[in-house]
């Protein structure tokens, strides 16, 4: 048997993180992690699921393994270290998002944020460029509503189990149990009394805690729920999937007068320090005017001229009104896919279950289905279109849109962000969390993770996952006082 005043079930980035913050402050903590120091298949293997979606062949059943990873550190493991704050407005309840609205603002985040920079050091965030310098040419001045926001990167990305294993094994406070698997949480009467696992001699362990914190990703916090029937009284664990669409190839874009450094790559500024890219952004009141989703625009693989008669025409077009405009221009124009990011609007039937097959442990798998609609790649579709006309405008450049509508999805993949299942609301009928992270029903069973994201927004959730990590840790903190 297992016992401490904490169990935190999942060693990634969330659970080393609430781990590490509570060191010292009193409580005992058992941190349960199902794989071990390194990968395995056996391990690797109870990941495996069915994919119901088909996009691309990306989309298919290895999506479930190709992009978790089941051992300590989890997915930080293979992360690409990019790192933003959701904006404001995606806190916010919009009247065109059904089921739009946290129960939190950016406000109640900002100072977890700035801790989480930390975790994964990158400078204290940086969002007006006008405290961002470039080493060349300053960012395109473009009119409203497109605005130039920054990613931040982790560089060399953040490593969780190698920046943080000693702090976790080090520290008296924290009993660090690997290749322990969770089979299900067992509750009494208001709360959860014991987790029931398997160890790593494959025979069954009990843990018991005063509380316990599920922080085994967006679908595998939902899983764990279902099989262990708990905080699905309204039906509502597992649905609302979201995923970041990421269009590919959704245009091409064409410079004829500015500076592409800071958007066609990572630029590491000269004053602040750190490592940044550059995106296209549309202001929030345009898009409420709009009626639009939040999303971004990145660009790729920039070449010293365009490709194929439109573009060379686009090229040319683009040099002549940067050139009767007085612009500083390129001797050639630039030419690059545009990539948009965007946001999937909640969608109560975009969902994971309970599969038919059994993994090695006898437990269900996952199946996921991740839907998205017409109304998710048209949003995206026009974003593009009106950072276009912004640049055009602007005598800066010129966007040729690619996305289809009759296949808006024929050249998409997702960003391997896993949210919504367990979506955060002040109400029992309308969440699985309340504000604090704590399972409705359940006094001492807490959710860590982005399956939590009641909307998604556009940015990476590594940074908002650990900021929320963070702030629950202060509140257990205060639960968990003598």
């Amino acid at each position: 048997m297992i016992e401490a005043d904490l169990a935190i079930i999942g060693g990634g980035p969330a659970g080393i993180s609430i781990a590490r913050a509570l060191r010292g402050r009193g409580p005992q903590i058992a941190l349960i992690e199902g794989g071990g120091l390194e990968p395995s298949k056996a391990s690797q293997d109870l990941y495996q699921g069915e994919m119901v979606t088909k996009y691309r062949g990306e989309m298919d059943a290895n999506y479930l393994t190709n992009t978790r990873l089941r051992y300590f550190g989890g997915s930080s493991n293979h992360w690409s270290g990019w790192c933003r704050p959701l904006d404001a407005a995606d806190f916010q309840q919009r009247d065109w998002v059904p089921d739009s609205g946290w129960p939190i603002t950016r406000a109640d985040l900002q100072p977890w944020y700035l801790r989480a920079a930390k975790l994964v050091s990158i400078k204290p965030l940086v969002e007006d460029l006008h405290r961002w310098s470039t080493s060349t040419r300053p960012p395109m001045k473009l009119p409203p509503p497109v605005r130039t926001r920054l990613f931040h990167y982790s560089a060399p990305p953040t490593r969780f189990a190698h920046t943080y294993r000693k702090d976790i094994t080090s520290s008296p406070d924290i009993a660090l149990h690997l290749n322990t698997s969770l089979i299900r949480l067992v509750a009494g009467a208001g709360g959860v009394t014991s987790a029931e696992c398997v160890g790593p001699d494959g025979k069954p362990v009990q843990v018991k805690a005063r509380a316990f914190v599920l922080a085994t990703g967006g679908i595998e916090n939902a899983r764990q729920l279902l099989i262990s029937g708990l905080g699905n009284d309204h039906d509502l664990v597992g649905r609302y999937f979201m995923e970041h669409p990421n269009a590919m190839r959704a245009g091409r874009m064409v410079v004829g007068g500015a500076s592409m450094d800071l958007y066609g790559g990572i630029q590491r500024d000269p004053v602040l320090g750190g490592r940044s890219r550059g995106i296209l952004t549309l202001d929030p009141s345009f898009r409420e005017q709009q009626r639009l989703l939040n999303a971004c625009l990145y660009l790729w693989k920039f070449d010293e001229g365009p490709r194929d008669e439109l573009e060379q025409s686009m090229g040319e077009l683009a040099h002549e009104l940067a050139l009767m405009a007085g612009l500083d221009v390129l001797e050639q124009p630039l030419s690059g896919a545009v990539i948009g990011i965007g946001e999937q609007r909640p969608n109560r039937d975009s969902r994971v279950t309970l599969g038919d097959d059994k993994d090695a442990l006898g437990q269900p798998r996952a199946r996921v289905d991740w839907r998205l609609t017409d109304e998710d790649a048209d949003s995206l579709r026009q974003t593009i279109r009106h950072v276009g006309h912004t640049l055009g405008s602007a005598h800066t450049g010129m966007i040729s849109v690619r996305m289809s509508k009759s296949q808006p999805w024929k050249r998409t993949r997702g960003g391997a962000h896993h949210m919504g299942t367990t979506r955060m609301h002040a109400s029992a009928d309308k969440g699985v969390v309340d504000a604090n992270c704590r399972v409705h029903g359940l006094a001492n069973l807490y959710i860590a993770g982005s399956s939590v994201f009641p909307t998604s927004g556009f940015a990476n959730p590594t940074l908002t996952i650990l900021a929320l990590a963070l702030r629950l840790s202060e509140h257990l903190s205060g639960e968990l006082s003598p």
